[in-house]
């Protein structure tokens, strides 16, 4: 998502003390960014930094601005280089909290472009800051900047979480542009996520946010995502509209990343339609004006479709340079999605020129990258091609077989593309099997599809395997009319290898004897029409334009003519056998009544939203009524099938969440919902590679997330290498995490290769981490940004393929305030936390846990039927376990070991600590002064001093934390705990 003007309120933009002279260039370059003028905001703020003598608060302010205007050029770099010394913490601390928090947002925003974890560990100090000095705009701001970056991740789970902040917390007096820029946001999670008709939704809503407001950047942002909803549904042509009336909005807005990336998206669309000039002539000023800003990404996606369309072409020695082109960018970007899919270009243009080899090659890589990513549409389309692959290898069998595993979960996603390419797929596969009538009946129906997107190619392609179909029917006179279609559109497209093709099948032509083509069987034809009709029922556009084929092309009726009401009036919906004036016409005398019976038959769709008439005009062959009346029987109800696989409701967790008690893994026993919670976002991060910092108290079973966040990776296979960092001795600490040469020190008698070492492409397991000795910090740090490992002992540091988790019971951001842990370090571990909640705030937990305890307990000790009283089970739930799961455990083993076999554990053996604090409850829940728990009144207590103090000091969370004699991070605890966070409610 692109940066904006959002931070118009923030404490940065209010005025300040200033000397006229730098304030006047300050003012000038507000006034430029308001007109879009970026460079001459730049200047303007260039200018401004000449001053001499700024105070540091006024320096801060001067470099935000001049990175904002050099982030909307698309300069990340420069913009880096002018924020670059604020990384320091120390010169940071030097100005005001607001300046501090964002100058952090910015340096998260300009890291965003080259490096996403160190871009999030800005944007979570930022929202930080912006908690503690209450500033209401940065702390939104950098909400949707955290949720973008989760996104680039691949990690929607989170990315979600972090939108809803500012769309759920937002009330009172509304930001639009920042509600905006938050459902936009989110409706590109729910893109990812395949729900387009949500995604929508919430891009709707972003236009909806904007409608009183003049903010051409988003305006120009949504309609390109709009777009792309539109493409990936096979709407080209809606999607060449979107994006040419977003490209003025961009202009005007003057951001170039945006304008390349419209021109990209512009230039695939428009190959698809077929305008293979225009898309050539697009793309290459996509190309040209990417290469001229920090656009790397939109070059390689350009490189990517030009390719295609050389491939197409028959150029297949420019496209195999193109498309390498493309595959090094991608690769250096790390940019999983779009490498799948340039990979398929490159797969299906070899296929094209006849190297099956190097083909599956490329197919085979797609795969293996959708599969990590845990891409259900990327895995479909590479294993569609993989099918085409084993045909052209002459491996029926295999083709069949792989068809027929996949075919259930395409229709399940259930997108154009994907079903136009299932179709031809499956067309193909049956062709092979000597199923000539059922590939026809394929065939059809992916021309329906392929027309209803406009892809004017693949319309092409399939109508040259249809006309294979029905000669080997027999059908002799209707595969000569497929071929011509398909002779016509690859001249039309100068696709020279598909037309060589064309011109040599039709050379079988020409040794047929004169006798007329077959005839089908009134029977099959009826078989195959239905058939048809009850396959395209996932779209109502499809459906149409299936409807329309089969009554013009199998039954020879001219014209078919679908009518839908508009103001009155009856509009051509689709048509074939006239054109749309003469459509229009019959429209106007229908609505007058003026049509004779004899002339035509019309059919009402009264209960149809979209279709009101049918107009059928004459027939060139005999249908009986009885067959054309089941035809359209067949057809209402496909309408209303189509219709109500879109308002099925959504389900906001993902299909492995339907029903999370029956989920488990690996030693986690929970109830509650905060542990269910905590299941879910393990399960979502199963194609993830990114750092996870596990907090909460000991006993809280940090090691066994760990684990499981292990046992559902991709690194599953190799080692899980749990290391306690308080656990080794100080001086060799070092020599035990990295690794060392034999004979490095006294008693170095072998070579080690280290906790990292032994962990390579698996799983390290740092505990304890905020025991790790400050001068090993920098080295671990090291080891994050590069993947460097340096054993003592050796000269060159060694490349480590290592995932990094990391657990603490230790206040993190409490040690980084007292200098005790490196704020870098802190949140390159803090990508994203797992808070594991203390077994005193899941109460309903202790009775399970105690059970599965007890019968792990008695299995070790060999006893059998001991039970726990009622009793026990209420003394237990009672009880605060300051040592959580781990003390119960304990526990459980202690009264095993008291009780003899065959009998049931009472109160009074329980320890002592526990039965005390149970009494002391049940007095304080039997006072008359006390109508409360000990807990609650405590709690209440906790909630009146905080209320107290926050108005005060007007909801400075640093004065209140001094106040109380409590940390930041304490107070915020606690805050969040008591709904008191000031933030918690607005944006």
């Amino acid at each position: 998502m692109a940066n904006s003007r959002s931070d118009k309120k923030s404490a940065l933009a209010q005025p300040l003390k200033r000397t006229p002279g730098w304030s006047k260039c300050v003012s000038q370059a507000r006034s430029a960014m308001q007109s879009f003028l970026f460079e001459e905001a730049v200047s303007h703020c260039e200018l401004a930094l000449e001053f001499s003598g700024l105070r540091p608060e006024s320096e801060a302010v001067i470099r935000c601005l001049l990175a904002e205007a050099l982030e909307s050029l698309a300069q990340f770099s420069k913009a880096l280089s002018v924020l670059t010394g604020y990384e320091d913490d120390y010169r940071r601390r030097a100005v005001s909290l607001p300046a501090q928090s964002e100058i952090c947002f910015r340096l998260g925003s300009a890291y965003g472009a080259t490096d996403l974890p160190k871009a999030i560990a800005y944007a979570k100090q930022a929202i930080a800051l912006s908690q503690d000095g209450n500033d209401s705009q940065v702390y939104a701001k950098s909400q949707i900047l955290l949720g973008t970056l989760y996104r680039r991740l691949g990690e929607l789970w989170f990315a979600r979480d972090h939108f809803l902040k500012v769309i759920d917390g937002t009330t009172g007096q509304r930001n639009q542009l920042l509600l905006a820029m938050a459902y936009n946001g989110i409706g590109i999670v729910y893109f990812l996520e395949g729900e387009c008709d949500r995604a929508k939704q919430s891009f709707y809503q972003a236009l909806e946010s904007l409608r009183t407001i003049d903010e051409p950047l988003m305006q120009g942002s949504t309609d390109i995502n709009l777009a792309a909803i539109a493409s990936l549904q096979g709407q080209m042509r809606e999607s060449v509209i979107l994006i040419e009336r977003a490209l003025p909005a961009l202009k005007r807005a003057r951001n170039p990343r945006l304008i390349v990336n419209a021109y990209s998206n512009l230039g695939y669309s428009l190959l698809r339609l077929g305008e293979l000039q225009r898309a050539e002539e697009v793309l290459s000023e996509s190309l040209a004006r990417a290469k001229h800003c920090e656009a790397t990404l939109v070059v390689a996606t350009s490189l990517e479709t030009l390719a295609d369309l050389h491939y197409l072409k028959g150029n297949f020695e420019k496209a195999e340079q193109l498309i390498a082109e493309s595959l090094s960018s991608l690769k250096e970007l790390k940019v999983g999605f779009n490498y799948a899919v340039a990979l398929l270009v490159q797969g299906r243009g070899r296929l094209l020129a006849g190297d099956v080899q190097k083909a599956t090659e490329s197919f085979l890589e797609s795969l293996q990258i959708c599969e990590r990513m845990g891409d259900p549409r990327g895995q479909a389309a590479a294993r569609l091609c993989l099918i085409e692959a084993h045909l052209a290898q002459g491996e029926i069998a295999a083709a069949d077989e792989l068809l027929k595993s996949i075919k259930e979960e395409i229709e399940r996603i259930d997108t154009n593309n994907l079903m136009g390419h299932l179709r031809e797929v499956s067309g193909t596969v049956q062709l092979a099997l000597n199923q000539a009538a059922e590939a026809a009946r394929c065939f059809n129906q992916a021309i329906s599809i392929r027309e209803v997107m406009g892809d004017r190619y693949r319309i092409g392609i399939t109508h040259y395997y249809l006309a294979g179909a029905q000669f080997q029917c027999g059908e002799f006179i209707l595969a000569s009319q497929a071929l011509k279609t398909a002779k016509s559109i690859f001249e039309e497209l100068g696709a020279q290898p598909m037309l060589e093709r064309v011109q040599s099948f039709a050379q079988k032509f020409k040794t047929l004897p004169a006798a007329s083509s077959k005839k089908s069987e009134i029977s099959d034809q009826v078989i195959s029409v239905i058939t048809r009709l009850l396959d395209a029922e996932f779209s109502q556009e499809v459906l149409l334009r299936e409807m329309i084929r089969i009554l013009s092309e199998e039954f020879q009726i001219s014209p078919v003519i679908f009518f839908k009401e508009t103001n009155e009036a009856l509009e051509p919906l689709a048509y074939c056998g006239c054109t749309g004036t003469v459509a229009s016409e019959l429209g106007l005398r229908l609505l007058k009544n003026e049509i004779d019976v004899r002339e035509a038959s019309i059919y009402s769709f009264s209960e149809q939203r979209d279709i009101k008439f049918l107009y059928l005009g004459k027939q060139q062959a005999t249908l009986p009524d009885s067959l054309l009346e089941l035809l359209i029987k067949q057809f209402r109800v496909g309408l209303e099938r189509s219709a109500s696989k879109h308002k099925l409701p959504f389900l906001a967790a993902p299909s492995f969440a339907l029903e999370m008690n029956q989920i488990s893994l690996p030693g986690l026993v929970y109830r509650s919902e905060a542990m269910k919670k905590i299941v879910e976002q393990v399960l979502s991060l199963r194609s993830s590679e990114i750092t996870i910092l596990i907090t909460g108290e000991t006993g809280t079973g940090k090691e066994l997330v760990a684990r499981a966040i292990h046992a559902y990776s991709k690194r599953a296979a190799h080692s899980f290498i749990p290391f306690n960092c308080a656990s080794a001795p100080r001086e060799l600490i070092e020599s035990q995490l990295f690794g060392h040469r034999r004979g490095s020190f006294t008693g170095a008698t072998a070579d080690f290769p280290g906790m990292i070492g032994a962990a390579e492409k698996g799983t390290l397991f740092l505990d304890e981490i905020g025991e790790l000795a400050r001068e090993m910090q920098p080295k671990l740090l090291r080891f994050f940004q590069n993947g460097e490992v340096q054993r003592l002992g050796e000269v060159a540091p060694r490349i480590a393929d290592v995932r990094i988790l990391a657990a603490t019971n230790c206040d993190l951001e409490e040690m980084v305030a007292n200098q005790q842990f490196r704020v870098d370090l802190y949140y390159r571990l803090n990508v994203i936390e797992f808070r594991m909640p203390p077994l005193r705030e899941r109460r309903e937990e202790i009775p399970l846990l105690a059970e599965h305890f007890l019968t792990r307990s008695l299995a070790q000790s060999e006893k059998q039927d001991i039970a726990l009283s009622s009793n026990v089970l209420s003394v237990l739930k009672q009880h605060d376990w300051p040592g959580n799961a781990r003390q119960l455990e304990n526990e459980m083993q202690r009264l095993v070991a008291l009780t003899p076999a065959g009998t049931t554990i009472t109160e009074e053996l329980l320890s002592a600590n526990i039965r005390n604090q149970s009494k002391i409850r049940l007095i304080s829940s039997f006072s008359s002064s006390l109508k409360h728990s000990l807990a609650e009144a405590v709690a209440d207590t906790e909630h009146q001093m905080m209320s107290e103090a926050l108005a005060r000091h007007k909801g400075n969370i640093s004065r209140v934390a001094i106040e109380l004699g409590v940390s930041r991070y304490g107070l915020r605890k606690m805050l969040r705990r008591h709904h008191l966070l000031p933030l918690s409610k607005t944006a």
